[in-house]
């Protein structure tokens, strides 16, 4: 039970990197989709042709280059994909590094683009490893990534995150607070 005018979201700066615009949920919902899917048969399958087609006039995004992701922190990369002038370009781009390598991004855009809009510009791309069970979420197995859409009055949020190991996503979620408060010491509790 929260006192009054408490939230059950995690605080932005608790958060670490490209994940720190998420509610906790949506934490969840992102980090979790990974083990999920390898262990719910009912989900393996892959999203029907997207029935959020763009339409003409509908803006299009200009998305991040996935082919940053093992790149050595050191390298010159370009971070997002080719613009034909066409395509709106995010506010702002934020990359995550661990061991030296870079393995995540949250890529925000501006509140006038719709969800649709930006769905549909991802699923021209990556259409076929949206799940459809799970609103907001493609699970790229070929490329090894997850990306999750969410959006707040910030804006509108693609993060995109490497696949990494269960026990890690675990204890990156325990430190988010996810599960509730988080104890460095077991046996003490939380404040």
């Amino acid at each position: 039970m929260n006192p009054v005018g408490a939230s059950n979201t995690v605080a932005r700066h608790s958060l670490p990197g490209p994940l720190a615009p998420m509610r906790a949920s949506a934490l969840a919902i992102c980090l979790l989709a990974p083990l999920v899917v390898t262990s719910c048969t009912h989900l393996r399958g892959r999203a029907p042709s997207s029935p959020t087609a763009l339409h003409e006039s509908s803006p299009k995004i200009r998305l991040l280059n996935t082919k940053i992701f093992g790149h050595s922190a050191d390298d010159a990369v370009v971070l997002l994909q080719p613009n034909d002038g066409s395509k709106v370009d995010p506010e702002y781009v934020l990359t995550d590094i661990k061991g030296g390598r870079y393995y995540a991004a949250t890529v925000a855009y501006p509140t006038t683009l719709t969800v649709d809009a930006v769905r549909a510009s991802i699923n021209e791309v990556y259409g076929k490893y949206e799940l459809r069970d799970l609103d907001g979420v493609w699970r790229n197995t070929d490329e090894q990534f997850t990306i999750g859409l969410n959006t707040d009055a910030d804006g509108i949020h693609v993060m995109y995150i490497t696949f990494q190991p269960a026990q890690e996503v675990f204890k990156n979620m325990l430190k988010a607070g996810v599960f509730g408060p988080f104890s460095d010491r077991p046996g003490e509790p939380s404040q």
